[in-house]
């Protein structure tokens, strides 16, 4: 009985190793302000090797069945973001800046993506922020969804074809290494407001619209 309904053992190794460096500042000034700049480029590899105990492997477990793997990646990146100052001190403009960024990533798994936001952050009146972004977002697949050696449960699922009976069956879960980054189109847009006679007071209203293709 001990040996059948022992526990199942998986141990993870994760490792990370990063390399980065980045530069900062505000090289000149237009009509309204400093411009304020950032750049940099970073280098990381990531790994993972995991074990499981024999019943696990054998999936002899009415759930887990977890099973050995490894793999790893690495990626390359380069940003830069400036952040422009366009009116200052206006009738209707307490400020308005713009914000631009940028970033190439190149994975060794799916190769080279690339990002960008551009937005806005209008003062209208003390207290009173209205801000906006158009962007080009990514999540790349980690490596759980590369390189999962594999994970069998058993479940019980009703069979619209036979009645509804209830079904046993083996789900298996596992990592597929030809996954590429899921990329959306974000267009969030929002009203901060923070009074003078509410002093410590900040309340802020946002819209996002999200479309996602190619999900993991």
């Amino acid at each position: 009985i001990d040996y059948v309904t022992g526990p199942a053992v998986q141990h993870f190794r994760l490792r990370q190793q990063v390399a980065a460096a980045t530069i900062t500042g505000e090289p000149f000034s237009l009509w309204a302000g400093p411009v304020s700049l950032a750049a940099g480029v970073e280098y990381r590899t990531e790994s993972y090797t995991a074990d499981a105990d024999p019943l696990s492997i054998a999936s002899a477990y009415w759930v887990g069945n977890y099973k050995p793997g490894s793999g790893k990646y690495n990626v390359k990146e380069a940003f830069a973001e400036v952040v422009v100052p366009l009116l200052r001190d206006v009738p209707g403009f307490r400020s308005l800046d713009l914000n631009l960024a940028g970033r190439i990533t190149d994975y060794s798994t799916s190769g080279t993506v690339k990002t960008y936001k551009a937005g806005l952050s209008w003062d209208v009146v003390d207290g009173v922020r209205i801000r906006g972004t158009h962007s080009r977002d990514i999540r790349a697949p980690n490596l759980n969804d590369l390189f999962l050696g594999g994970q069998a449960n058993t479940q019980v699922v009703a069979d619209p074809e036979n009645g509804n009976a209830q079904v046993s069956i083996v789900q298996v879960i596992q990592g597929n290494p030809d996954l590429q980054p899921e990329i959306a189109k974000t267009d969030p847009a929002g009203l901060i407001l923070q009074p003078d006679f509410l002093p410590g007071f900040s309340a802020s209203v946002d819209y996002y619209r999200t479309r996602i293709g190619g999900v993991i």
